[in-house]
């Protein structure tokens, strides 16, 4: 089941604190107009832009840092919307940290394609940068991460803790270069997030052509793959194309590493519940001088297998299902258990509805179910199910009885049920792709005044995978203090305040290693006054009835944050 339908919430919203950071709302029309808003934009201001092609003829230089509680964003309405078309190395080069991408369509159109390297160049100061919801096509490496020489003493640093989700990445023919082909190329950096994408239909014409779909190498570090869908062959076939990579295909010379050293290309780095299928040429999975990382959970089909190389790997795999082999070479180490590998595609087709086109509907689970071992860095599945029925799948699925996701279609954070009531808003039973276009908080941001806090509710119950980023140290507090401040009746513990992302037009969840679950909700003149409030504590327990003398206090409240923001705004 998900991984938060097992909990019942209350949100016991705190007073009131109006910030005097105000979030720009900028709408442009044209490449023009996107540069000139780039160039003046402040924390917290979402530019937005209208419907239309965008002639990208330089890239655009994101140098003007954004801040944890007020991040800058570049967004359309929805995916389709804006497509920028790129005639230069890059389309955006972020450079400064705390910014947001959302439902671009970015596709590189140099008539060389040695030109049109990347959709994104994330690189040195560029921390916490999210690219999420988008479409880039016809680059070499879409999303490039690299150190960069920064200040006054050029220190050279790398980006950390970027988030790549639930975008497509592809190129709609094989790219007709020598140059380096991998949709997310990272060098160097920590903590790195590549999830509920769909890559496919990476290939270099030239040279080697070996490609990637996916790497973390150059000495970075904590890496994390999951939920993505892999499929090297879908469009067009052919060269050698391999999947997601701890190390690619290594890292020289030792100034382009982190800490200057290429000894070791990852440390620590998981690949859990990932879907690749059709890369016959080659390993779904390459780890290359990779320490202490782990391969848990993954389902790969028409793969040579998994790859594990050189003395500095060492790496633990578990739970893996495929037609491949799972290899330590060159003097690399491996502790393996509970895999299924080198098995036949024919009983994958007796498994499987169509392995081949990625659809992992089971027929026949007496292989796999129940049979793999409990690993802790697994607690759900592909579906963002939890594996919690008592055993452990082999494989990216987990077979519970319970309807899995359509695995021929990437992964997207698409709930069962509606968000909020089906009188409020009919338009929340989408499809995956439509959850796509129209991200799920948006949805919740459009519900009636009177179901807001229930959506908010079913949201995080429903489809807590949407929004990842970390609510910022979460403060503790004793239920007499809620108490004192809301005049709710604080019931079951613990309890913790977390903060938001003021003018963040999304709601934000984490959960915390104890089961607790944290909501922040935005301050913004999109939001219905039940939700404009400093933080919110999250109870396991039955809900508590408003007084109404606190909501007399937030509509009083919300109209002077509305005044304070039209005397404060910008020209």
């Amino acid at each position: 089941m998900n991984r938060l339908a097992v909990v019942s919430l209350v949100l016991v919203c705190t007073i009131v604190v109006i910030s005097p950071v105000r979030a720009d709302e900028i709408v442009v029309k044209n490449f023009d107009e996107l540069i000139a808003a780039v160039a003046g934009v402040l924390p917290g201001d979402v530019i937005t832009l209208a419907q239309g092609n965008y002639d990208a003829y330089w890239a655009v230089a994101c140098e003007t840092a954004g801040a944890p509680e007020a991040p800058i964003t570049v967004r359309a309405e929805t995916l389709g919307d804006a497509k920028l078309l790129v005639t230069s190395q890059s389309g955006f080069w972020v450079r400064a940290p705390h910014w947001r991408f959302e439902n671009l369509d970015i596709q590189g159109t140099c008539a060389d394609d040695s030109a049109c390297e990347h959709a994104f160049h994330i690189t040195g100061e560029a921390d916490d940068t999210i690219v999420r919801g988008c479409r880039l096509h016809d680059f070499n490496a879409q999303v490039k991460g690299n150190g960069e020489y920064s200040g006054d003493g050029q220190e050279k640093v790398w980006p950390d803790d970027v988030v790549i989700e639930y975008n497509e990445l592809f190129n709609s023919a094989v790219r007709n270069t020598g140059n380096p082909v991998t949709p997310i190329d990272v060098v160097g950096g920590q903590r790195w997030v590549v999830r509920g994408n769909f890559i496919h239909d990476h290939a270099k014409g030239q040279s080697d052509q070996v490609s990637y779909a996916a790497f973390f190498k150059g000495n970075s570090k904590d890496g994390l793959f999951e939920r993505n869908l892999v499929m090297c062959e879908l469009l067009h076939s052919g060269q050698i194309r391999l999947g997601l990579s701890f190390g690619g295909g290594g890292t020289w010379p030792d100034q382009v590493c982190e800490e200057f050293d290429c000894s070791v290309e990852h440390t620590g780095g998981i690949m859990r519940n990932n879907i690749i299928v059709n890369c016959p040429a080659d390993v779904g999975m390459y780890l290359n001088e990779a320490k202490d990382c782990g391969v848990y959970n993954n389902t790969l089909y028409n793969t040579t297998g998994i790859d594990v190389r050189f003395p500095a790997s060492n790496a633990t795999v578990r739970n893996n299902l495929l037609d491949g082999d799972i290899r330590a070479r060159d003097g690399a180490t491996v502790t393996m258990g509970s895999n299924l590998y080198w098995v036949p595609q024919d009983d994958f087709a007796a498994w499987f509805a169509a392995p081949w086109a990625a659809d992992f509907s089971l027929l026949d689970g007496s292989e796999i179910i129940d049979l793999g071992a409990f690993v802790d860095d697994v607690t759900d599945d592909y579906c963002a199910n939890l594996r919690e029925d008592g055993g452990i799948d082999i494989g990216a699925l987990e077979y519970d009885g319970e309807p899995t996701c359509n695995t021929s279609e990437p992964f997207q954070p698409t709930p069962d049920d509606p968000l909020v009531d089906a009188d409020a808003v009919e338009a929340v039973e989408e499809t995956a792709a439509e959850i796509v276009e129209q991200p799920t908080w948006e949805v919740v941001e459009q519900a009636q005044a009177e179901v807001v806090e229930h959506s908010v509710a079913e949201l995080v119950e429903l489809a807590p995978d949407v929004v990842q980023t970390p609510v910022e140290a979460p403060l503790e507090a004793a239920p007499d203090l809620l108490e004192q401040e809301t005049g709710w009746e604080v019931l079951g513990s613990p309890y913790e305040i977390a903060t938001y992302d003021v003018g963040s037009s999304k709601p934000e969840v984490d959960a915390a290693p104890g089961g607790n679950t944290h909501l922040s909700l935005p301050l913004c003149e999109q939001c219905h006054v039940e939700t404009v409030a400093k933080g919110c504590a999250v109870s396991p327990s039955g809900a508590s009835a408003v007084p109404l003398t606190l909501f007399a206090f937030l509509i009083a409240a919300f109209a002077v944050a509305r005044i304070f923001s039209w005397t404060n705004s910008r020209s």
